[in-house]
């Protein structure tokens, strides 16, 4: 719990984030949550630079809803994680768009935040763009921030030209179809930044 608490307010540090927000039941889950919480505190002290705030796990899925600005890195153990990510998710236009990074003391492994998702295999019908920002933020990961730039830019300028999107975007393009269209933007702009 200590290594995990550590991390948020490094990663804080790493990216210029100002705030950790730790979120529990810890009213209810005394004998886990409450200790949790306080030790987040403990570790809080030793990051002056950066704010710690506590909020029950259903009051910040609500202000996620309502007002997602005002957070900057959210600790959540698994299960409130799960609920959360989801909420996330919807705020943001979807499943489709939820990526994930599980990020260990010597590596990293990343994914969309919806796994495999198995019912839709050999369907090409899911909206990629999840698994392409997992790779993104692989790279950012291995300090190719670049390429972890590129890769967003691209995703981005397809989106806003919006001729080619999945059926939850509102369109009916296929997986294929939408990772090749980014993959296009991508080449052209790495021929662009080689000329």
């Amino acid at each position: 719990m200590e290594r995990i608490l550590r991390f948020c307010f490094e990663l804080a540090l790493k990216e210029g984030r100002k705030k950790v927000t730790f979120t529990h039941k810890a009213h209810v889950l005394t004998y886990t949550d409450e200790p949790m919480r306080q030790m987040f505190y403990e570790i809080a002290k030793k990051y002056p630079s950066v704010e710690a705030e506590d909020m029950t796990i259903d009051a910040c899925a609500m202000q996620i809803v309502m007002r997602p600005e005002r957070f900057d890195i959210v600790f959540a153990e698994n299960a409130n994680g799960d609920v959360l990510s989801d909420v996330g998710a919807g705020v943001v236009g979807g499943m489709g768009f939820a990526y994930s990074g599980n990020i260990g003391d010597a590596m990293g492994v990343f994914e969309p935040i919806h796994g495999t998702a198995p019912k839709y295999a050999d369907k090409n019908v899911v909206n990629p763009i999840a698994a392409i920002m997992a790779a993104r933020m692989m790279f950012d990961y291995l300090g190719e921030k670049t390429t972890g730039s590129h890769i967003e830019k691209a995703i981005t300028d397809v989106l806003v030209e919006g001729k080619v999107r999945t059926y939850d975007l509102g369109g009916a393009s296929t997986t294929s179809q939408v990772a090749e269209a980014i993959s296009e933007k991508l080449r052209r702009d790495s021929e662009e930044i080689g000329r």
